[in-house]
């Protein structure tokens, strides 16, 4: 979020590096030493403030007028950085702007429409387990077999993406989320193929590329009704 507000005038200051792989591997230990130093650190590292404890938080989040977010939630501000994608039109926008697609995206995955889903997946988890079973014995790497796999089979299906190239989705999100952070080895390490990937994302979600009864095609339904603008559902 980019910060408006004042902050405390003197705030405990760190300089430990919450992006560093250890930290990012484990992250507790260097949360709590930030919540018990004070509602609000200055990260000197990087020249901003953190928000360490719930209330502050959310009163942060439920505040954007002070706190924007279309200027992004990262380290970048896109006021004065160009963003390696679009901003998203949910996470990083302020009303009135992400009003539209925050409405139709409530709609689509209430509460029915999500337990409709439950059934689906947990048979899906289910035959899942029994294959990897009969096939690798009561040893396997449960990341690579179970935890990349299951949402690989049912997430993809659920928003309509196509069977073709769905391994990319993990690079993609892998990348997304640490481009939050500061430009460091983990980001160098995906440079060379956002182009790609962001562009194969791009494709997926393309009206034409979409199953008729994914949450994909209810969004472009909900451009066609007005509800929401055709870019915005491009997005």
């Amino acid at each position: 979020m980019t910060e408006t507000a004042a902050v405390p005038a003197s705030p405990p200051i760190s300089d430990a590096d919450a992006f560093a792989a250890e930290h990012l591997e484990h992250p507790e230990p260097l949360h709590r030493q930030l919540r018990q130093a004070g509602p609000v650190v200055r990260l000197s590292r990087y020249g901003v403030h953190a928000l360490t404890r719930y209330q502050e938080v959310y009163a942060a989040l439920v505040d954007w007028q002070t706190f924007q977010s279309g200027a992004g939630v990262g380290l970048a501000n896109f006021r004065h950085e160009r963003p390696w994608r679009p901003p998203s039109v949910l996470l990083e926008a302020d009303p009135p702007h992400h009003d539209a697609p925050r409405r139709v995206l409530r709609g689509i995955l209430a509460p029915l429409s999500l337990r409709r889903l439950r059934e689906t997946w947990q048979a899906v988890a289910e035959e899942l387990v029994a294959t990897v079973l009969a096939e690798q014995g009561r040893e396997f790497d449960a990341f690579e077999v179970l935890a990349a796999a299951f949402p690989l089979r049912v997430f993809p299906d659920a928003v309509g993406l196509g069977s073709h190239g769905r391994e990319n989705l993990l690079p993609y999100g892998n990348m997304a989320f640490n481009a939050f952070g500061p430009r460091n080895a983990l980001v160098e390490a995906d440079a060379q193929r956002v182009g790609a990937l962001s562009d194969w994302v791009n494709a997926q979600c393309a009206r034409g590329a979409l199953s008729e009864d994914g949450f994909g095609a209810r969004v472009w339904a909900a451009a066609d009704r007005g509800d929401l603008t055709h870019v915005a559902a491009a997005a």
